[in-house]
């Protein structure tokens, strides 16, 4: 990430993508159907899952654990939609890195939370 803003012919000399196209590969091998759709439908069932146990600990938000559990679940459920959603979507379509190479900020701030 340092290197994508403070160094930009640094970043562009060691990730560049002019050696690999990405029409080489054929899309549909780059592409899936079954782990996206798995993907997305189990990050939907565990959302509205959570969704529920956040309600659940917010009526009990004035003892102190209850409010940091109410952050970490926060936290958690914009994760399982980072993770789940934007993967299975990324994997439905078949991007790979040379297609979209500044994609990976999104990963960045999952790893941040």
């Amino acid at each position: 990430m340092n290197k994508l803003i403070f160094e930009p012919q640094e970043y562009a000399r060691l990730y560049n993508c002019n050696h690999f196209h990405i029409e080489e590969v054929a899309i549909g091998k780059r592409q899936h159907f079954y782990k996206p759709v798995l993907l997305i439908t189990l990050a939907t069932i565990y959302n509205i899952l959570y969704v529920l146990c956040i309600l659940s600990i917010y009526k009990h938000r004035a003892n102190s654990c209850y409010k940091i559990l109410l952050f970490m679940s926060i936290a958690n459920v914009c994760n399982v939609c980072l993770l789940g959603y934007v993967n299975g979507y990324l994997s439905l379509v078949g991007a790979v890195f040379c297609s979209s190479p500044t994609f990976f900020v999104c990963g960045w701030l999952c790893r941040i939370m």
